[in-house]
């Protein structure tokens, strides 16, 4: 079918169906080939998974204990909270590393998965244990200390004797240096804090026992025996602060610590041994993936020629009747009458536009034709003119 009977609209959307088709067929050809590749690299891909999942690995154990000793100085429950998704991250690649069924790699992820139970073991124990020690440091330790300047208030309200009232005096000094060392010891974790502590609460002890060789009152007895538990149950509770403040410490810097380093450890030991059978199989697919390349760049360049072709010849059937319209209506704009007019039998934007030239050229033989009368009737007017004027020169003379 010539390309004037095929519509101007059909012809673009064939152009670009022949694109597509085309385009299709490199996308076929290119699956194939890759489909082929992707049969030579199945070995290296696993390979190349389990040398990404052992580095991981090493990276979260090493995350690990860094958020761990960061819970540990400043107690961000975020920190927390990324110990044990670390944990979690760290257990997704053990066990992806265990899908793979690496004979050579099994017993070492079987030590690694031991130890990563156990540090995390570990850090929810330490976890727990420095939860108690806030509660001891911030709320159950301040609540007994503050209460100690009201107890000695109290007994020196009822107090008579001067003695009674400067020992009293001495123990209330005391109990503010008592409170102020605790305090400087859980910030510092200072073991001089801890002694000075320890000295003061004796020294304190013994200004009781003063106190009661001198009271013989009973009600003031009494509050001697409730200030004497109070300083017992003070002084056991910052021990007792202490001791768990010592055992998550040890959790953290000595258990933690060993198990995050081994399981880095054999994450390394990992990633070597992938590492070195990633680099003989990447010596074996390099042929192919060069033959491949080559057989793509080919079929790239016959897919851009044939677009080449296809537009070309597309463009040039949309080109040639709109360029030979563009000049019948220049030639009609300038006044010509004698234009041929072609005719298009596709009934589109082209054959519409032949149809508007042929009216165009129409409209010009009937202008030409009214300006060929109004010339006649022009001349006409002329002579009668020239007649009456003769007519009028004759009469004056």
């Amino acid at each position: 079918m010539p390309a004037q009977r095929v519509p101007f609209t059909t012809r673009i959307y064939t152009g670009y169906l022949l694109m597509g088709l085309i385009t299709l067929a490199l996308g076929i050809i290119a699956f194939i080939g890759l489909g082929t590749l992707n049969k030579q690299f199945n070995n290296q891909s696993d390979i190349s998974s389990n040398l990404k999942h052992a580095t991981k690995l090493g990276f979260y154990s090493a995350e690990m204990q860094n958020q761990a000793e960061t819970f540990l100085r400043v107690g961000q429950i975020q920190a927390a909270n990324s110990v044990e998704s670390g944990y979690h991250s760290a257990f997704y690649e053990l066990s992806s590393l265990s899908s793979l069924n690496s004979q050579t790699s099994e017993p070492i992820i079987k030590r690694v998965d031991k130890h990563l139970h156990t540090f995390i073991d570990a850090f929810k124990t330490a976890k727990t244990q420095r939860t108690r020690r806030e509660q001891i440091v911030k709320t159950t330790l301040p609540g007994i200390t503050n209460s100690w300047g009201a107890l000695i208030e109290a007994y020196q309200k009822e107090t008579i004797s001067a003695g009674s009232l400067a020992i009293s005096n001495n123990i209330w000094r005391d109990l503010l240096i008592i409170e102020k060392h605790m305090g400087q010891y859980f910030e510092s974790l200072n073991p001089d804090q801890l002694k000075l502590v320890d000295i003061t609460y004796q020294h304190v002890m013994k200004l009781l026992e003063d106190l009661y060789f001198l009271e013989s009152y009973p009600p003031q007895i009494t509050r001697l025996d409730i200030i004497r538990d109070s300083l017992a149950r003070g002084y056991s509770t910052f021990k007792e602060g202490v001791r768990t403040t010592r055992n998550y410490l040890f959790l953290i810097n000595v258990v933690m610590a060993a198990e995050s380093y081994e399981i880095k450890y054999l994450s390394e030991k990992l990633t070597q041994e992938f590492r070195q059978a990633l680099d003989s199989t990447q010596n074996q697919s390099s042929s192919m993936v060069s033959s491949l390349s080559q057989q793509l760049i080919a079929l790239s360049i016959l897919f851009i020629l044939m677009t080449i072709v296809i537009s070309m010849i597309v463009g040039r059937s949309i080109k040639m009747p709109i360029t030979k319209l563009r000049e019948i209506f220049n030639r009609l704009s300038n006044g010509e009458r004698n234009v041929p007019i072609p005719t298009y039998h596709s009934k589109d934007e082209i054959a519409a536009l032949a149809i508007s030239a042929e009216a165009f050229r129409e409209a010009n033989e009937n202008t030409q034709i009214l300006l060929d009368k109004y010339q006649e009737l022009s001349a006409q007017l002329d002579e009668k003119v020239k007649q009456r004027t003769k007519e009028l020169e004759m009469a004056n003379r």
